[in-house]
């Protein structure tokens, strides 16, 4: 169990704008690519971390560090030091190598529908 409700709180928005959770709302979108929009329906099931598994401690931290900070828009995402700095802290909690989220990062800027230029073929 997380001791502090509200650390798990922030843990948990920590975690949402890292991205593995950006994949996880593109994945939830509506079809349109101009002014994403989500359903609460929708919302709910982006997964977050169980904190009766899985030490939180360091999400929360993340977000007492960086949580005044600006992060930059996911056409950008991948030139943002506070989404990089953030991902690396994710990645340890989850268990992953910080270069597979940079990975993830880049693939997502390349996007089309994110960055709102046309695929190359």
């Amino acid at each position: 169990k997380f001791p502090n409700p509200t650390a798990m709180l922030q843990a948990w928005c920590a975690y949402l704008n890292s991205t593995p959770a950006v994949l996880s709302f593109l994945n939830r979108r509506q079809k349109t690519l101009t002014y994403a929009s989500y359903s609460l329906d929708q919302l709910r099931t982006i997964p977050v971390p169980d904190p009766g598994k899985t030490d939180l401690t360091p999400l929360a931290h993340a977000f007492n560090d960086l949580g005044e900070s600006k992060l930059l828009p996911w056409p950008k995402m991948n030139d943002c030091p506070v989404r990089a700095k953030l991902d690396d802290v994710v990645a340890k909690v989850i268990g992953v190598a910080p270069e597979i989220l940079a990975d993830w990062r880049q693939r997502i800027v390349n996007e089309p529908t994110v960055n709102n230029r046309k695929s190359a073929d």
